[in-house]
């Protein structure tokens, strides 16, 4: 089975689908098949890809257009192209005229409910693609994606951490070096400031002389110093 998606659809008409099967004398395989584009889609579905795990369930929504209100809607697998009634024990049709929309529910699935489905309002439809996982892998594939999202998440908290240390220890770095700065600039002008010159001048000891001194030879031992 093979698919054909067309885009910008513009024009309606009869198109021919066809499989070579053999050389120029050999007839094709195909059909032919009525395309009609309008404004107003006759059926759409809200997703034509649908998942779901074995034994669970899942739901096709559509729509068609208000020509079609009162026409029969089936549901129909496309690999034995037979269609399911309304009511069925695993599949479950809905149609809300009103609001012109259907519903169809699957439960209980299988690994062989996996394939194409066809959803058809009178001789218009629109086709769905079902895949049915396994429960085990549908657990594994949460699990991973959660691990996944842990280990992202502490990988960026483990470089913030990284950058706000060398960030601290870089400023700690810089403040200790302008202290070292600082202080020998304080050291080297405290020097210049406190440095006391002193010029001594200083006389020869007289002779001994009695107990008795002269005003003048008192004044001869006097040290005299000029402090800067």
């Amino acid at each position: 089975m093979f698919t054909v998606d067309l885009k910008n659809l513009q024009d309606s008409g009869w198109y021919w689908c066809a499989v070579e099967i053999g050389g120029y004398w050999t007839p094709d395989d195909g059909d032919s098949v009525q395309l009609t584009v309008s404004s107003d889609p006759a059926v759409w579905v809200e997703n034509s890809t649908v998942i779901g795990q074995e034994g669970g369930g899942v739901s096709v929504q559509g729509y068609y257009s208000s020509g079609y209100k009162n026409e029969e809607k089936k549901w129909c697998r496309v690999k034995t192209w037979s269609c399911y009634p309304f009511q069925d024990l695993g599949v479950n049709i809905s149609d809300d005229k009103n609001n012109r929309s259907f519903r169809v529910e699957m439960i209980g699935l299988q690994k062989s409910d996996a394939g194409w489905y066809w959803f058809s309002a009178g001789d218009v439809g629109v086709t769905v693609h079902l895949t049915v996982t396994n429960t085990s892998e549908g657990e594994i594939n949460v699990d991973d994606e959660g691990e996944q999202q842990n280990e992202t998440m502490l990988a960026f908290f483990i470089t913030a951490g990284l950058l706000l240390l060398l960030t601290a220890v870089g400023l700690v770095t810089w403040r200790l070096h302008q202290r070292g700065k600082l202080a020998t600039s304080r050291g080297s002008d405290n020097c210049s400031d406190d440095v006391l010159y002193s010029n001594m001048v200083t006389r020869a000891e007289p002779e001994k002389q009695p107990k008795e001194v002269a005003p003048t030879d008192h004044e001869n031992r006097v040290i005299y110093s000029a402090v800067k």
